[in-house]
């Protein structure tokens, strides 16, 4: 299994680049999942209008999505990446800690380099 993922500014291409992406890796035989911030229905809206009117603080920023990710991973999580969680021992939200961390603490890959291993 790997995980992939992508960071960047409204507008920068992310979505076009994914699915030319997500295109080649299945014409290998590859099978893909694809999710993203903010495509949970549970807060979907929620998360748009709060945006949109400035009113989250960054705890409640984060407690949003931290639920948007609980939420699409336990109605989409594949038997595949649930197995690989469960053989290193770990559970969803330990994913959700190290996919943070790594996309916010610029020392945390290096830091904590054998907190989940690539298979």
């Amino acid at each position: 299994m790997l995980l992939i993922i992508v960071e960047g500014i409204d507008g920068s291409g992310k979505s076009t680049q994914l699915a030319l992406l997500r295109q080649w890796l299945i014409s290998r035989g590859l099978a893909v999942s694809f999710s993203e911030w903010n495509s949970s229905p549970m807060v979907r809206e929620s998360t748009k209008r709060g945006k949109k009117k400035q009113v989250f603080t960054p705890t409640t920023f984060s407690l949003i999505h931290a639920t948007d990710f609980a939420d699409r991973l336990e109605r989409r999580l594949s038997g595949t990446a649930q197995r690989y969680l469960d053989r290193l021992g770990l559970g969803v939200e330990d994913l959700f800690h190290h996919v943070l961390a790594t996309l916010h603490d610029p020392a945390y890959p290096e830091a904590d380099a054998g907190a989940l291993r690539m298979e």
